[in-house]
């Protein structure tokens, strides 16, 4: 038994007349594991790099190219089914020791991915098999996508409808200031109302910091219909007008 320790068992060295630990229990109470796992006094589990862990749970990187990610073979963790057609593995790039990403295997390729990517102004990826990133989230707030952005308006799901005045919007509408700007720490420029304006102009959504899209939609697609409504009553009035001077016409060449 060790200096410092309780119980230990070792095992031989193949070829030697050493004796490698695989298990000491300590008398503060930690447990060790060979250099794979250690449990410390305070209930802290570390695995793999044989060091003590400091976090409540650390898992060091163990080796290996599993799941076929290129760059990212440095797996710190593994969960595979019984035949190992499927996995999913937590990685880093082995060669800078950042950018982690958790993906879905298949038969060695990813199918899917989440990875953190520094190149891209520190940008969550998600990505697919064969065609790569596909959904970026930076850490400025911006969402850019390769697609289109459904949300869901389904009827069925929805409670309290009530019908409103498309002129009263339209009317609010063009009270509603719009300005150009740019979100603070970014050069991008936009053009659009603020939320506190619309929100207290339609009352709507989550809150007076916010707008939702289907808000926006709403409310232009509700102006647009009053618009369209106003063009058919001048077109009504100047089809009557025209009619009423066709008739003076009419007379004074009698």
């Amino acid at each position: 038994m060790g200096q410092g320790a309780n119980l230990r068992f070792s095992s031989k060295e193949a070829g030697s007349f050493s004796f490698i630990p695989r298990f000491q229990m300590n008398q503060n109470g930690s447990i060790e594991i060979g250099n794979l796992m250690t449990i410390t006094e305070l209930g802290q589990v570390g695995i793999g790099g044989g060091t003590i862990p400091t976090n409540a749970f650390e898992v060091i990187g163990i080796g290996g190219t599993k799941g076929g990610v290129v760059g990212f073979s440095e797996v710190v963790g593994y969960f595979k089914n019984d035949t190992e057609n499927q996995h999913v593995a937590v990685s880093i790039d082995a060669a800078t020791g950042k950018d982690p990403i958790l993906y879905l295997s298949e038969n060695g390729d990813p199918k899917w991915g989440i990875r953190n990517d520094a190149s891209a102004a520190d940008a969550l990826q998600f990505r697919f098999e064969g065609v790569g990133a596909r959904m970026f989230l930076t850490s400025t707030g911006n969402l850019d996508i390769d697609g289109t952005l459904t949300e869901g308006s389904d009827v069925n799901r929805k409670e309290n409808i009530v019908p409103i005045s498309n002129q009263d919007i339209l009317e609010k509408l063009v009270q509603l200031p719009i300005t150009e700007w740019q979100y603070k720490g970014t050069s991008e420029r936009h053009i659009g109302p603020m939320a506190q304006d619309f929100h207290a102009a339609f009352a709507l959504g989550r809150d007076e910091t916010s707008i939702a899209t289907v808000d926006k939609d709403g409310v232009s697609m509700a102006a647009i219909q009053a618009i369209y409504d106003r063009l058919l009553k001048v077109e009504s009035e100047n089809k009557a007008l025209k009619e009423k001077v066709e008739k003076l016409e009419q007379k004074l060449f009698e």
